[in-house]
């Protein structure tokens, strides 16, 4: 399991290629599902890219909670790579869950591990990276 959370604020180049050396190619299993938090911001192109290389090419199922209707776009677009991707309204962790197959303790913990990462973010200054991850 993968969560991520984004602040308002789309990562950077260096944060996106921090969080895809650091987190995706060191520490997610090719089983992984995801569930992605976003108050609006999202990866851009380059950025989408960069993780499908990091990848391997192999799509991992991906939910994505968020309120933002931009975020929603990229998911749809991200879906034309990867089809088991779905964007979810930020109060459906039921539902997100769901789709990933999820046991009622994981979707629990992933409830935690969501307050304690935008916990994170919130604290956050200017020289950390505005998304932070948790891989299980």
């Amino acid at each position: 399991m993968n969560v991520v959370v984004h602040s308002a604020c789309s990562p950077t180049n260096l944060e996106w290629q921090r969080y895809v050396i650091d987190v995706v190619s060191r520490t997610v299993p090719p089983d992984a599902r995801v569930v992605v938090l976003s108050r609006g911001g999202s990866p851009d192109g380059y950025q989408r890219q960069a993780l499908i290389t990091a990848l391997g090419g192999r799509p991992k199922p991906v939910a994505l909670l968020t309120n933002s209707v931009i975020a929603r776009t990229v998911i749809a677009a991200m879906r034309l790579f990867n089809p088991t991707m779905k964007a979810f309204t930020t109060s459906d962790l039921k539902g997100a869950g769901e789709f990933l197959g999820l046991t009622v303790a994981e979707r629990e913990r992933v409830a935690q591990l969501l307050v304690e990462l935008e916990s994170e973010l919130g604290k956050s200054t200017a020289d950390q990276l505005p998304a932070r991850s948790e891989a299980r």
